[in-house]
């Protein structure tokens, strides 16, 4: 072997005794049992832009890719910690800001890994159209309608050429799918918007309508106030005017009998005069023209004034 690279100015380094072995992305630590994440001193570890002419998938399954592969090359979380900065700042760069975590690796069943059938494989023809972002076309759906165009049941080569056995790399194009996501997002942010209109609109209501009870109580309240003022102040009305008109009614009953028992009086005064003109005419007084009345505190009174009257 040595004699073959000679021939062609190549040569080969062959270092023994080592504890510790440096290959492609790995360190092994013999001694320490150990293995971490390794990359080269002067190496300036790159990524592809987020922004670069990359179908979806291809620039979604980057960080992804090399987290995994930082967890496979970590012992623990620890080691990974210590590692994974490089890695971070340089998807930073590239315009990624996925988050890198320690996934804990599951130990495999050798004897399980070993009695898995195999699954049967399909024969399947790829197609794998250049990439282009500014593609509008799908073309992955374009080529599958020409092949059930011109490749028929009717032909004979439908069995070999047909959807079932027919794939491509990408069905559809970055600027597609760019697209989808948009119509996604404003559907999402409409949802949302109406969802908030909704609930203010029912808050609204809400308030609208417990202000409109609290309305109509007070009104009521005041109402009923109103009425009850209402009332006593016309029981009081009429109370005081029945009290009233009892006094003028006694006021005028106590007039009455005075003007009446005036009246009286006048008439006996006069009846009196009469027959005292007539006695005195006469010259003598027989009695029979003397009247006596009751007066009102029982004792009699004489309405003559003449001889015969005791009174």
């Amino acid at each position: 072997m040595c004699k073959i690279f000679k021939k062609y100015n190549l040569n080969i380094t062959i270092e023994a005794n080592k504890k510790i072995v440096n290959f492609l992305d790995i360190s092994l630590d013999l001694e320490n049992d150990i293995y971490i994440p390794y990359h080269k001193p002067n190496n300036n570890t790159t990524y592809v832009n987020i922004s670069s002419n990359h179908p979806l998938g291809v620039l979604k399954n980057i960080p992804l890719g090399i987290n995994h592969r930082l967890c496979t090359n970590s012992k623990d979380e620890k080691i990974y910690k210590q590692a994974y900065v490089t890695y971070k700042q340089a998807l930073e760069k590239s315009g990624f800001k996925s988050k890198l975590q320690f996934e804990k690796k599951e130990k495999e069943n050798d004897h399980k890994a070993n009695n898995i059938k195999p699954k049967r494989k399909r024969k399947i023809t790829w197609y794998n159209p250049p990439f282009s972002s500014s593609v509008k076309t799908n073309v992955g759906k374009t080529f599958l309608a020409l092949i059930n165009k011109h490749f028929p049941k009717e032909s004979k080569l439908h069995k070999i050429i047909k959807k079932k056995t027919q794939s491509n790399s990408h069905t559809w194009s970055q600027r597609a799918v760019a697209d989808f996501m948009w119509v996604v997002v404003v559907v999402v942010v409409v949802v949302v918007v109406v969802e908030v209109v909704i609930v203010v609109v029912v808050t609204v209501v809400v308030v609208v309508i417990v202000v409109v009870a609290v309305v109509i109580v007070v009104v009521l309240v005041v109402v009923v106030v109103v009425v009850i003022v209402v009332v006593v102040v016309v029981a009081v009305v009429v109370i005081v005017s029945r009290g009233g008109g009892g006094g003028s009614i006694s006021n005028s009953n106590s007039s009455s009998s005075s003007s009446s028992s005036s009246s009286s009086s006048s008439s006996s005064s006069s009846s009196s005069s009469s027959s005292s003109s007539s006695s005195s005419s006469d010259g003598s007084c027989d009695g029979s023209s003397c009247n006596s009345n009751s007066g009102d505190d029982g004792g009699s009174s004489c309405c003559c004034y003449c001889c015969c009257c005791s009174h």
